[in-house]
């Protein structure tokens, strides 16, 4: 296989520098946002990228699973290779390195700055008006714990069959499409780039800012994907957001995944706030824009149980997720918000294996009523303590 540099990672992922300087590529960061040039990568410097902004920095490869949301632990020898196999099926045969030219700027697909949020609720809620959910998908969410009633107001729809009478129906509507993941321009015609599988809406604000797609066929491994239209023509990327709803209570779950966080505020009755982060360490929205949603709460971290040792755990692979956990309660200390990480399915120290998420357990019912006890009881405890 041909060395997989970091200019061709990054051509993948619809990165597009404005500036080279000394071998060193500029371009808006992926993660935070900034186009003043704080985003940086480079192939001499061992394939590292920086962004002096938000701080994310890493190799290609740590680009490349950040930006797909793979949460693979690339120190595992087995898990890097996977990310190396989905990077040369991306490839799809065109290996040859990007390199920056004097006219790469005025021929470079053109990307769009992501839509406000409140543009973005707009075009996604006529794009699920124009959209239902086929029986398969829906029997998926019963079998994860979800009634007829919860799934209706998440809003969530299959996607499938032809994109473009979708995009003209929007059109006709008078929907802005510019700015909007997902949608993109080919031959001066709005045109929507998704994966078959329904779609999972991602909330802020009681707006929807995004998507994530279960997709009916996962690529090794890989059963979401974002609506994004990265390196296409008027397109942009999703950006990789946390999804917020709101509960009736002082109190906040952060767990991973868009789809697991919607299923744990149904299933406990929309009694606590639920944040989603889309992978265990791709925290920088969060950082940024969640602390203020949540300075007031009582936190408890949600992330899966292989965050404790369990029969047969990996070493690296339990560093690998505890590291990332401690980079979030970081955050909620260095903020002043008090914390706990809720455990279940747990005995002397060990997860049991039975359920990995909060989701998999609250889909017994007998366990939703035990959970909220908990939680309840455990924040009463917190406030006549102060």
């Amino acid at each position: 296989m041909q060395e997989i540099n970091i200019d061709l990672v990054a051509n993948i992922l619809g990165i597009v520098p404005f500036k080279e300087s000394n071998g060193e590529y500029y371009a808006k960061c992926p993660f935070c946002g900034d186009n003043r040039g704080k985003f940086s990568y480079t192939v001499i410097k061992k394939n590292k990228y920086h962004c002096w902004k938000c701080g994310n920095s890493g190799n290609q490869f740590k680009l490349y699973s950040e930006l797909k949301n793979l949460d693979l632990n690339l120190e595992d020898s087995r898990e890097f290779k996977k990310c190396v196999n989905l990077i040369h099926q991306e490839l799809n045969g065109k290996t040859q390195p990007f390199k920056y030219e004097t006219s790469f700027i005025g021929n470079s697909v053109k990307q769009s700055n992501r839509a406000c949020d409140e543009k973005l609720n707009i075009a996604y809620k006529a794009l699920l008006s124009q959209l239902q959910l086929n029986k398969y998908h829906k029997d998926n969410l019963f079998k994860r714990g979800l009634s007829e009633q919860h799934i209706a107001e998440i809003g969530f729809k299959t996607i499938q069959g032809n994109g473009n009478l979708l995009t003209k129906q929007l059109l006709l509507q008078k929907i802005d499409l510019n700015g909007v993941p997902g949608f993109f321009k080919e031959n001066n015609s709005w045109k929507l780039k998704y994966s078959k599988g329904y779609l999972c809406p991602v909330y802020r604000d009681h707006m929807i800012i995004g998507f994530q797609i279960r997709v009916d066929e996962p690529k090794n491994g890989c059963k979401y994907l974002w609506l994004s239209s990265a390196g296409k023509e008027n397109g942009c990327t999703s950006g990789g957001r946390f999804t917020y709803l709101k509960g009736k209570k002082n109190v906040t779950l952060i767990t991973e995944g868009i789809l697991k966080a919607t299923i744990c505020y149904e299933l406990l009755d929309k009694q606590f706030s639920v944040i989603g982060v889309p992978g265990v360490d791709v925290l920088n929205d969060f950082k940024e824009n969640g602390i203020g949603l949540i300075k007031n709460d009582f936190v408890f971290e949600c992330y899966d149980m292989d965050k404790k040792p369990y029969s047969g755990y990996n070493e690296k692979t339990l560093k690998k997720v505890q590291s990332a956990q401690h980079k979030l309660h970081n955050i909620l200390e260095k903020s002043n918000i008090k914390y706990t990480s809720l455990v279940w399915d747990f005995s002397n120290g060990i997860w049991k294996g039975n359920y990995k998420g909060l989701d998999d357990y609250l889909s017994e019912k007998n366990n939703i009523q035990t959970v909220i006890d908990y939680i309840n009881n455990y924040t009463k405890n917190v406030s006549n303590n102060k």
